[in-house]
């Protein structure tokens, strides 16, 4: 987890040559024998500890039930990985660079949302420096580097390489879901073409170098846009904690009771909202395409002041807890289901768990709201973030912000 070359590789799988097959040979493969090949990270933060990650490797693929090819073929394209293909890869990080910068806009809330939070939770960490603004600055960076310098792009095709063959060895799990009568043929052909690879087992924890940061609390990022994303994020629980229940509640709570009015309507921003987050273990305010700066953050805190101070109806609180109860029961399709009740099992969200938590949901007064308000909602914990225009760096200055640029 503390390779930034890791969201690299794991772009790669499916998308350049494996073994015999050069990049578009495995593509025809693909496109012939499934629905394609790819590699994706599964990460959430430990239930009961914001310091530890849970954390997964998922390969995956889609074929029909008589295409046994596909197995095969994921096999082929994970473990005959191929880094030779030099041209393809620089081709890659050029098209990822690129999508990245023309989405930063579109996805400037998410930014500061993410940058609010960043030290909050080693996966908030994690997330940050390897998925948010910091990695476009390193990618743009490694990129600027290989044109410059040869050496480097040999060097990062060793350090890919070297990578692989930590990867191929961990230890793996395989969830195959398909109808019932087709299941133990599927097993079979599974079992036996993955039997001849040698994994390393290992029971250890996924850990990150907690350190580096930047100690500023109130952290803009400048782009171009013509319109400011605001966040607030505070320090919260773990999922597995008492008060988790009613931060949950809580969100949905000052949304719809005070935030949309003061930040869509008279504001005049496109959304925002609040919410608590188990994997960043904070709770956060947050700000759609805003024409307004300093007013936002005053609106969040007036958020907090109309739950402390002002009568508040049932009918809110019952509007809440409905919100949050229609999310967490949307209908998904039969494999959407079985492979999300894997994945939550995996990082130890059972449905024991689940079901205690829905019930403390149910259970959550208003009284729950104010409490964890007054407890985990104060002045001095927040930590604010800006997403905002380059000509906003002076006023963000004042405001008390250390500015970042992309």
């Amino acid at each position: 987890l503390n390779s930034k070359l890791l969201s690299i590789y794991v772009s790669l799988v499916g998308s350049v040559g494996a073994g015999k097959f050069d990049y578009l040979e495995l593509q025809q493969q693909q496109t012939a024998v499934s629905g394609g090949v790819g590699l994706s990270s599964s990460l959430r933060t430990e239930i009961n500890d914001q310091g530890k990650i849970s954390a997964f490797l998922v390969l995956s693929t889609k074929a029909l039930v008589h295409k046994l090819e596909a197995i095969q073929l994921l096999h082929d394209a994970f473990i005959s990985l191929r880094f030779d293909e030099t041209d393809r890869i620089l081709e890659l990080l050029q098209q990822r660079k690129s999508r990245w910068q023309s989405r930063l806009s579109g996805s400037g809330h998410a930014y500061a949302l993410q940058t609010s939070s960043r030290d909050l939770s080693a996966l908030a960490q994690h997330e940050y420096e390897n998925t948010g603004l910091p990695a476009l600055l390193w990618l743009r960076d490694l990129l600027t580097n290989i044109e410059q310098d040869e050496s480097v792009k040999t060097q990062l095709l060793k350090d890919l390489a070297a990578l692989h063959q930590q990867i191929v060895a961990l230890p793996r799990q395989f969830l195959l879901v398909a109808e019932e009568n087709q299941l133990t043929k599927l097993s079979t052909e599974i079992e036996e073409v993955w039997a001849s690879d040698v994994v390393i087992e290992s029971n250890a924890q996924a850990e990150i170098d907690r350190q580096g940061l930047t100690s500023a609390k109130d952290l803009a990022w400048l782009i171009q846009t013509n319109v400011q994303f605001c966040a607030v994020s505070y320090p919260a629980t773990v999922v597995d904690h008492p008060d988790t229940a009613a931060l949950m509640v809580l969100g949905p709570y000052l949304r719809n009771g005070f935030l949309h009015r003061a930040l869509r309507e008279q504001g005049g921003a496109y959304g925002g909202g609040a919410g608590y987050d188990g994997n960043a273990c904070a709770f956060r305010f947050h700000s759609y395409r805003d024409p307004r700066l300093a007013e936002t953050f005053d609106d969040f805190e007036a958020s907090i002041q109309w739950l402390i101070d002002t009568p508040q109806e049932a009918y809110q609180l019952e509007e809440a807890i409905l919100g949050l109860m229609g999310a967490m029961d949307k209908p998904s399709s039969p494999a959407g289901e079985a492979m999300s009740a894997c994945h939550s099992m995996l990082h130890g969200r059972t449905p024991e768990q689940r079901r205690a938590l829905r019930q403390s949901l149910l259970n959550v007064t208003t009284d729950d709201l104010q409490r964890v308000a007054r407890t985990y909602l104060q002045p001095e914990l927040r930590q604010r973030s800006v997403v905002a225009p380059y000509g906003k760096e002076d006023e963000l200055v004042t405001l008390g912000f250390v500015v970042e640029r992309v």
